[in-house]
């Protein structure tokens, strides 16, 4: 919805400014619970491992014309998290081998192939 006052964090406001944590009671941040995750494989970034946590927050303010909702205060109202998990099966991996050569020397030929090309055009530019 476009406008809508909705924002993103991480789940129980972990690591966001003390202040969001304190206008809500309840929250418990943990690390361990609450924090987002990603293992990627060395030579070639593939993630094996991804762990999301993100929560949904709504911005609530007080409306002067609505009673009700007149001595609101202003805070982030916490609507849902979720945690999503996904990791590299072996059938996958499998697929991922071919591109190890590639990772180790496509740099160095990324680097002679941009090089040369970089000659040739200072040289035509001459």
């Amino acid at each position: 919805c476009k406008r809508a006052p909705l924002f993103a964090s991480l789940p129980h406001f972990l690591h966001a400014d003390p202040s969001y944590l304190e206008a809500i009671s309840g929250l418990e941040p943990n690390v361990s619970k609450h924090s987002f995750f990603m293992s990627l494989a060395n030579l070639t970034s593939v993630p094996l491992v991804v762990r999301v946590r993100l929560q949904t927050n709504l911005l609530m303010e007080p409306i002067q014309n609505m009673t009700f909702f007149s001595n609101l205060s202003r805070i982030y109202m916490p609507m849902y998290w979720l945690d999503q998990y996904a990791i590299l099966t072996p059938d996958l991996a499998a697929l991922m081998h071919p591109l190890y050569p590639f990772s180790k020397w496509g740099g160095w030929g990324i680097l002679l192939v941009s090089g040369g090309l970089g000659a040739i055009l200072l040289l035509l530019g001459i």
